[in-house]
């Protein structure tokens, strides 16, 4: 939320307060409480629509990427859908070079493959999972089903 909001609506506070502690302004604390209402709403309004802030390590194993979109040295938003859950959120990463290159790489793997992109456990040289290192990757094409004779 912009800090601005927070200025504003601490000020109509504070003018709110003070107008009701009055002895003549009860009458004038109703139009100040219907401003603090409305700038509340406004607030709440804008905050609705914007990415929550997160971690790679926020994100379960599983998540699915729906979309990326980076600003280069700012921040990566990202459209996930987390399993279990049934729509999608947008969510803000703090920028970082290593994350930017895994998520372009997990693109373009994910466009040979024809796949989508999640969240998986990272994988060492010897093929095991490092438990709590998450990494971003193409999801692996499905099994395929076995053969009948």
């Amino acid at each position: 939320m912009n800090p601005l909001w927070h200025l504003a609506f601490l000020a109509l506070l504070v003018l709110g307060a003070l107008t009701a502690w009055h002895k003549r302004g009860k009458l004038a604390s109703i139009p100040v409480f219907m401003c603090v209402a409305a700038l509340a709403w406004f607030a709440v309004h804008d905050a609705m629509g914007r990415a929550k802030p997160a971690e790679l390590s926020d994100l379960p194993e599983g998540t699915q990427i729906l979309g990326v979109a980076m600003e280069e040295g700012e921040s990566i938003e990202m459209l996930v859908q987390r399993p279990g859950e049934a729509g999608a959120r947008a969510l803000e990463l703090p920028w970082s070079n290593d994350l930017a290159e895994q998520l372009q790489g997990a693109q373009r793997a994910a466009e040979e493959l024809g796949e989508g992109m999640g969240v998986g456990p990272m994988i060492d040289s010897s093929g095991v999972a490092v438990e709590g290192e998450q990494v971003i990757r193409a999801n692996p094409q499905p099994a395929r089903p076995p053969k009948t004779p």
